[in-house]
């Protein structure tokens, strides 16, 4: 488990062994993922395969999808290399039991960095260009070389920071913006995905990963850019592409057990926040659960299954909690007030 999960953990009192145990699964499958591409492929292709999800949140589980995309850094000489990626990939899925991206479209394909990180807005944008990228700086996770992945990142956050920030050490406003226009996204499309769904699979599942893991990779990015003005890193960038590439999402929000030392409130909401992803966490990794979420219909509140209500309160609690932290805190509800509201 990173050291400031840890760390925050020992400062708060809590345990968080489900946790630490799925960081540990996931740091062994990143590992010998590397391992298995960079036998089969080599290097120096001028493409990587980046992993999201809860394999790259280190919260992954036996359940989890391999979510990739291959990235292309450099216009490639052999186009086969495309398809020779995507079946090293999908080699790797049937040698771990893993499952495939899911049929969306996001993962399981070539994309261009310099497109991602050059059409920000505007009708280009689309919504899987601007999933892939944001999602990328959030939890993204090289498997193959690892040193383009963060050559992404610092071109990606010189590029918004180049768009400027509202103030000299301020928080990064045009990051920010997007950020919050993905999140926003993802909630709006999931509600339109419900609609058409005649019989919605999985909904009871995706309902609490929206509300929960989602909902934690959202606001662990917005500690990350506070932190620029709380802390005034003498290089933000540098700081940003560290905290993006080097530190899983969960463990960035635990960061600001440091930052509110001193406020008693701000700390009991940031260990019910961690108590609740812990509790998730446990959860995902229970077979019997999961299935038994994944059963349950929309709507929300008429859902009758004791599993998944149970699931579902501890949602509103996180929300609760999340809402203290960010709005009550003496250091954070002046950041949040000035930068998610207007």
């Amino acid at each position: 488990m990173h050291e400031a999960l840890t760390h925050a953990s020992d400062r708060l009192g809590i345990e968080l062994p489900a946790l630490s145990q799925a960081s540990d699964f996931s740091t062994t499958e990143i590992q010998e993922a590397r391992q298995f591409f960079m036998s089969r492929l080599g290097e120096n292709h001028g493409l990587d395969i980046v992993v999201c999800g809860s394999m790259a949140r280190r919260e992954m589980s036996t359940a989890s999808d391999f979510d990739f995309l291959v990235v292309g850094h450099s216009l490639v000489e052999d186009a086969t290399r495309f398809r020779s990626f995507r079946a090293a990939c999908e080699d790797w899925c049937d040698e771990r039991a893993l499952k495939p991206p899911g049929s969306t479209g996001i993962f399981g394909r070539v994309v261009a960095a310099t497109e991602l990180v050059d059409q920000i807005g505007l009708d280009s944008d689309t919504n899987a260009s601007l999933t892939r990228r944001i999602l990328m700086l959030e939890e993204g996770v090289s498997v193959l070389e690892p040193h383009l992945h963060r050559k992404f990142a610092k071109v990606a956050i010189g590029r918004y920071l180049h768009g400027g920030q509202s103030e000299p050490g301020g928080t990064p406003r045009f990051l920010l913006n997007d950020v919050v226009r993905y999140w926003r996204t993802i909630a709006v499309d999931y509600q339109a995905k419900v609609w058409q769904s005649l019989t919605p699979n999985d909904w009871g599942l995706r309902y609490l990963k929206l509300r929960i893991s989602r909902k934690l990779t959202f606001v662990a990015t917005l500690a990350s850019l506070f932190l620029v003005e709380l802390r005034r890193p003498e290089d933000s960038r540098t700081f940003l592409v560290d905290q993006f590439v080097e530190v899983p999402a969960l463990a960035r929000l635990a960061q600001l057990s440091d930052d509110l030392a001193d406020e008693d409130q701000s700390l009991a909401y940031l260990r019910e926040v961690l108590v609740v992803a812990e509790e998730f966490s446990e959860f995902l990794a229970d077979d019997d659960r999961r299935t038994a979420a994944k059963e349950v219909l929309p709507p929300a509140r008429e859902a009758t299954d004791e599993v998944f209500s149970a699931m579902r309160e501890r949602s509103i609690q996180l929300q609760q909690a999340l809402e203290g932290l960010f709005f009550e805190s003496p250091t954070l509800g002046p950041l949040s007030r000035k930068y998610l509201s207007f």
